[in-house]
């Protein structure tokens, strides 16, 4: 479901009929990021206790997508490392992140996962006239 949310945001913001780049829905090829990684190295992760691991891993603010030979190559690095290539990438939502964000944190987590349910409310506009 992550995967298919951040999709349509990041779909939906080019806001064209017809976007050139359209995020590719095949998993082989563009993967759901975790950006505090599944299995941190700690030390690599100074602003989160033992706690806060577990209970910001799967938040939708720590989510992303990410080319998936890029998403391997970077793996469990740190987010100084990460952050280099999040600002490289071509989608808004992945980019957002580098341009954002000097550290990763859970307030950092809490605030984008704050701006993206701003941006599904766009996405899913239920407007009835």
């Amino acid at each position: 479901m992550a995967r298919y949310y951040l999709r349509a945001i990041e779909n939906h913001r080019n806001k064209k009929e017809n976007p050139e780049l359209l995020v590719n829905a095949n998993p082989n090829e563009v993967n759901l990021e975790h950006i505090l990684p599944k299995k941190p190295i700690k030390e690599d992760w100074p602003l989160f206790s033992e706690d806060n691991f577990n209970e910001n891993i799967k938040k939708i603010g720590n989510l992303t997508l990410l080319d998936s030979i890029i998403n391997t190559e970077i793996g469990n690095l740190s987010y100084s490392e990460k952050r280099e290539h999040y600002g490289k990438s071509r989608l808004w939502i992945t980019k957002m992140i580098n341009e954002s964000y000097e550290d990763w944190s859970p307030d950092n987590i809490n605030d984008r996962q704050e701006k993206l349910s701003e941006l599904a409310i766009d996405t899913w506009n239920l407007k009835f006239d």
